[in-house]
């Protein structure tokens, strides 16, 4: 019977031509004193990311560990990242995207053996650095470990925000609990909720990899606005499904606040905001002042406007006013 792996490490990519041998690389040079498997989910991939991998399953010694799957379509970051995690087979549950990297060889051996010797953590994560896409250091040692003592809680999650998805390993049983694949907003930090609701989470105090900031990177890229909109959703859905808190409601009133002031001060702000904040602003402007309210609305009515009511119709609104 064949032995399963004790650490399984999931890795998604996407367009990841220059960056992903290293992201495997530093998976296949881990030392440890179990068995791991490294599930590599290609999203169909518009590059040579195919050839890459292909090839490093060919020539590496350790390539036998890979378990490669390129999906024949695109099917979504989420989707792809729900789909790896369900190909895993171990106790632990490591996370590496493929265009960051793992610099510690002991990084697995380290964490495992923090969280076999302290059944009531059930996740954990180390230090790292920032890179550009050339490799460069932009910043080190994130977060400081000085703002990173104690344990993190459902309670304390959002305090120093430091909870990384490249450093993540975690109890496969977990997933056990909260099915990823009934969330319709998951994110990274839905699994980190689901880790923590009944236990907690560690930063241990070593640096082990390398987070890389690029121009095609799926978060790093993307708009605030779309940032803000994401992780409105995400906290509200963990909210429902997982766990009420004090420090969830006060973050989720603090991005909405964002959401507010990140769109009235755009012009060319899309009718998709519109729709949603139908949906997800008016429910609770209550909440907010009186002056972020106004201009909420003030730029919520020229926007229907301009939007709604044809040209010809506000021409002739301005000729007879």
């Amino acid at each position: 019977m064949e032995q399963l792996p004790i650490v399984s490490v999931c890795m998604i990519t996407y367009g990841h031509e220059d960056y992903i041998r290293e992201a495997i690389e530093g998976v296949l040079m881990q030392e440890c004193d179990f068995e791991i498997e490294l599930i590599v989910a290609n999203d169909c991939s518009p590059d040579k990311s195919d050839a890459i991998i292909k090839n490093i399953i060919r020539t590496n010694p350790r390539g036998s560990i890979i378990n490669y799957i390129k999906h024949e379509q695109n099917i979504g970051m989420m989707s792809n990242f729900i789909f790896a995690i369900q190909q895993c087979h171990g106790k632990y549950i490591a996370l590496c995207d493929g265009d960051d990297y793992w610099t510690d060889p002991l990084k697995l051996q380290k964490q495992v053996d923090f969280l076999q010797a302290n059944e009531e953590y059930s996740i954990c994560w180390t230090r790292f650095d920032k890179v550009n896409q050339s490799g460069n250091l932009l910043d080190e040692n994130i977060p400081s470990f000085d703002q990173s003592l104690g344990d993190i809680t459902v309670n304390n999650f959002f305090e120093n925000y430091r909870t990384w998805t490249l450093t993540t390993v975690f109890k496969a049983s977990v997933l056990k609990r909260y099915d990823l694949s009934k969330f319709k907003h998951s994110k990274d930090n839905t699994l980190f909720f689901a880790a923590i609701h009944d236990s907690k989470g560690k930063i241990l105090n070593f640096n082990s990899a390398c987070y890389r900031i690029h121009d095609t990177g799926i978060w790093s890229s993307a708009t605030n606005l779309n940032k803000y909109l994401a992780d409105f959703n995400n906290y509200n859905e963990i909210k429902k499904k997982i766990v009420d808190t004090p420090s969830l409601n006060y973050i989720i009133k603090r991005n909405l606040k964002d959401i507010v002031l990140c769109i009235i001060g755009h012009e060319n702000c899309k009718l998709v905001s519109v729709n949603v904040f139908n949906d997800i602003f008016f429910p609770v402007l209550t909440n907010l002042p009186t002056a972020t309210k106004m201009r909420f609305l003030k730029w919520y009515l020229i926007k229907l406007w301009s939007t709604y009511v044809p040209q010809s119709t506000r021409k002739n609104y301005e000729i007879h006013k």
